[in-house]
């Protein structure tokens, strides 16, 4: 998966739109077997992940420890990539992961979806 717009058929993430966003700092694309020390250097800072298998949005969330979250996911949910966005404050990051979260409907954020 690359950085520019997506296929909403397929329920990929459009990133163009949200990295112009003022707050947003980084937008990457990371694979599953990539989560490792590297991450560990983010520790604090602000990011949503966007969790795809088979180019399939399954998961959005929210993190300000990134490395042990998605380890946690890595025993629990089937993915295969990692979309990064950071963000310069959490009131913008929390408002980003609702709102992505409603309109691509991810099938493992259910709770959010009643």
């Amino acid at each position: 998966m690359g950085m520019g717009a997506k296929n909403n058929n397929m329920k990929t993430i459009e990133l163009k739109n949200i990295s112009n966003n003022d707050n947003v700092l980084l937008c990457a694309v990371i694979d599953k077997k990539d989560i490792g020390v590297k991450l560990k250097k983010v520790n604090g800072r602000i990011f949503n992940y966007i969790l795809e298998f088979n180019k399939e949005i399954v998961y959005i969330g929210y993190s300000s420890n990134l490395y042990l979250r998605l380890v946690q996911h890595k025993g629990t949910k089937y993915f295969e990539t990692i979309t990064l966005i950071e963000f310069s404050n959490k009131q913008t990051a929390r408002l980003m992961e609702k709102t992505l979260i409603k309109k691509y409907r991810p099938i493992d954020n259910y709770q959010y979806l009643r």
